[in-house]
């Protein structure tokens, strides 16, 4: 079910740790290209589905003590995918 609606999606997060296995509780903060928290949230479980506007995102996780931090762009068509590993 959710791999057809990810294409409604700009960011498509997933957070996993080395060996593929998938984290819940992941503090994740995204913030647009002048600073601003756009989202700030605790994943229930391992994915995060988000219908951004086109432009340039940071994307902080927490999970577990780790921290990641990861940079991207969402273009005009809705099928970004980014995966995190703390």
């Amino acid at each position: 079910a959710l791999e057809r609606q990810r294409n409604q999606y700009r960011l498509w997060l997933v957070t996993a740790d080395r060996s593929g296995a998938w984290l819940a509780g992941a503090k994740t903060r995204v913030k647009d290209a002048r600073g601003e928290v756009v989202l700030d949230t605790v994943l229930d479980g391992p994915y995060l589905l988000v219908d951004l506007a086109p432009g340039r995102y940071t994307i902080e996780t927490e999970v577990e003590g780790r921290q990641h931090l990861a940079r991207g762009q969402c273009g005009p068509q809705r099928r970004a995918r980014r995966k995190h590993e703390p």
